[in-house]
């Protein structure tokens, strides 16, 4: 995770950080031990079995940084559907009706103004392939972003999970350098790291 995760940016203590796609909470356990208690970790999971354990997570650490969010981040507010299916919530997405549930969708803008957020020092997003759309509801935040570690979702062989090139529009689009990781297994080659 280490290696993955943190390329070419290592949180630290007093930042602000997002994880986007926390599912149960195993990245978010780690996060909030980097920023600190002078840092902040919002946990954005919109499947609710795997929310439910990481706000559980959450609740048994008593982590004043960390605010879990049960929401999809969206390109415009409203509801979403995802599917939620408890023995494969690793694989939950938008995309596909199986197993669906309703969730609020929201943008990430609208999500850093109701939280008082005013910059964002590093974003993990890996969402199943709704990285494209959660990206577009960033316009207002985007210049007070410096980092992203972004798992695009090509790898799926499907339409909907196609999301390297458009995620690489948008990052050069909105002024960061951004780099593929190219090695390692089939998902790995395609994590994407940006930078200011």
């Amino acid at each position: 995770m280490d290696d993955l995760l943190f390329s070419r940016y290592r949180p630290r203590a007093g930042d602000v950080v997002f994880d986007v796609g926390a599912g149960d909470g195993g990245e978010t356990l780690y996060l909030a031990s980097m920023v600190g208690a002078s840092g902040r970790v919002v946990s954005v999971e919109a499947a609710p079995t795997p929310f439910g354990r990481l706000h559980e997570l959450v609740r048994r650490n008593a982590w004043p940084q960390v605010t879990p969010l049960h929401i999809a981040l969206t390109s415009t507010p409203g509801s979403v559907t995802i599917s939620d299916d408890p023995e494969r919530w690793v694989a939950g997405n938008i995309f596909e009706a199986e197993g669906s549930v309703e969730v609020e969708g929201r943008t990430f803008d609208d999500v850093c103004e109701s939280l008082g957020i005013e910059y964002v020092d590093w974003v993990k997003m890996n969402i199943e392939g709704a990285e494209k759309d959660a990206l577009r509801g960033m316009e207002r935040m985007a210049p007070h972003i410096r980092h992203f570690t972004i798992s695009c979702h090509d790898f799926l062989g499907t339409e909907w999970g196609r999301s390297k090139d458009e995620v690489l529009a948008w990052l050069e689009g909105h002024g960061f350098n951004a780099e593929m990781r190219g090695e390692g297994d089939f998902v790995q080659q395609l994590y994407v790291y940006a930078w200011r």
